[in-house]
């Protein structure tokens, strides 16, 4: 079956259903928005250009830094555990990638559910979309769209989570209340991610100048990402948001306190 496009396009879509087809942007379309870091000015184009060359290697890359040298696999399930029961839910990942925590999130919400997985980078779209035809996956959309509009998404949603995504978003809160706007009364999100760049203590300090290295080159993250002060500042107005917005606010820190993982429920 081919697959069926949408805005940015959707694929196999959700036991041979194609959501409606929006027109106003296209898979690979031209239409960017600047983003503007301190003095540093860079467009959304650009942004997504350093992801579409970085689709070539990010699982392997991942693999070896995030799962194999900093022993992050296990929060992959673990942020999944902070929404609860999600059977048969609509889920909405947010920055899904390449798609390689699809294989984490579809047990959990069986074949009644649906799983959105949505990106900017049309090279991490293309990855993800592979992954979807070699596992014949049959209830995955895939979404272009930025995570801080959220204008290609239809419809509520029962769950969002996002890994690793919202900490490189330009601009952090407004993205938090676009995915608040789109999860149903009830419904719960779990965001993973990183509010520091480095620990004040613990080896992984002495290690920073390897691994920042390692992810500006892999083109994962841009120095601008990495600039700690200002990740702590980002993360600090978007903690005070979301803890004025969820119930049941949960704040948890990881990998000697880098780590995030923010869940609750929207009221």
């Amino acid at each position: 079956r081919r697959p069926c496009l949408r805005t940015g396009l959707a694929y196999p879509g959700s036991r041979g259903r194609c959501h409606r087809l929006l027109s106003r942007t296209t898979w690979c379309g031209k239409n960017f928005e600047a983003i503007k870091v301190g003095s540093f000015l860079m467009e959304l184009k650009d942004v997504a250009r350093n992801y579409d060359q970085a689709s070539r290697w990010y699982d392997l890359f991942t693999k070896f830094l995030f799962d194999g040298i900093l022993r992050l696999g296990k929060y992959r399930e673990l942020v999944l555990d902070r929404l609860g029961n999600i059977e048969g839910s609509r889920v909405l990942e947010v920055g899904c990638g390449t798609g390689l925590n699809f294989s984490h999130i579809l047990p959990r919400i069986k074949s009644d559910g649906e799983l959105v997985g949505l990106d900017y980078s049309c090279g991490m779209l293309e990855k993800a979309s592979t992954k979807i035809q070699t596992n014949e996956w049959e209830n995955v959309v895939l979404v272009k769209d930025d995570a801080a509009k959220l204008e290609n998404v239809d419809g509520e949603f029962d769950a969002i989570v996002a890994y690793w995504c919202y900490g490189i978003v330009h601009d952090l809160e407004s993205a938090l209340e676009k995915a608040l706007e789109s999860l149903a009364s009830g419904g719960r999100i779990a965001i993973l991610d990183f509010h520091r760049t480095y620990p004040e203590k613990a080896m992984l300090r002495w290690l920073y100048p390897i691994y920042r290295r390692l992810l500006i080159a892999a083109k994962i993250d841009s120095p601008q990402d990495l600039d700690n002060d200002r990740l702590q500042r980002k993360w600090s107005g978007a903690k005070e948001f979301l803890r004025s917005r969820l119930r049941n606010y949960r704040e948890e820190e990881y990998l000697w306190g880098t780590g995030l993982l923010i869940s609750g429920e929207n009221p």
